[in-house]
Order: structure tokens, then C-alpha cells, then sequence
């Protein structure tokens, strides 16, 4: 399929950003990922994962503020973060 400019152009002035209500995650929904984090196996080859629950409530939705997304995540309600040691 022929374009009228090259990809990289095209590449560079692409834009994607996902935008969330300014709402947080209800408790029973909060508690479920929760749980559902805790009862994950082990990853890949036996290495040893962790997740955390990072979410805002109604009172503070400042809360998330400094965590970067480089723009393209506005308003999140959670994020979930993970960590896992280093191995080969």
C-alpha cells in the first residue's frame, strides 16, 4: 500500500492517549485485583514476581499525580506496579 509520506513521518506524528473518568475503583473491584495479584504462579523459569496496587481514592486523586506516563495515560485510577529480581 503506497503512502503519501514515509512510515518514520508518519511514526513521529502519531499520538495515542488514554483518558479515564476521574473516578476511582470501587472497593470490591480494588479487592479483586488485589487478590487476583496475590494468587499469580511464579513467572517465567520459577522467577519470583511482585505486584502492588497503586490507586487513588475519592478523597486524595492526587494521589497518582507523579507517577509519568509521558502524557499518554490522563486520569488513571490505579496503576499496577511490578518488580521482579534479576536473573538470567
Amino acid at each position: 500500500m503506497p503512502f503519501s509520506r514515509s512510515i518514520t513521518a508518519i511514526m513521529r506524528k502519531r499520538y495515542s492517549c488514554r483518558n479515564y473518568l476521574k473516578k476511582p475503583i470501587e472497593t470490591s473491584q480494588l479487592s479483586a485485583l488485589q487478590q487476583a495479584m496475590q494468587s499469580l504462579p511464579d513467572g517465567p523459569f520459577g522467577i519470583l514476581e511482585r505486584f502492588e496496587l497503586a490507586a487513588s481514592t475519592d478523597e486524595d486523586r492526587r494521589v497518582l499525580e507523579n507517577l509519568s506516563t509521558y502524557g499518554f495515560i490522563r486520569n488513571p485510577p490505579a496503576f499496577i506496579i511490578g518488580a521482579t529480581r534479576p536473573a538470567p
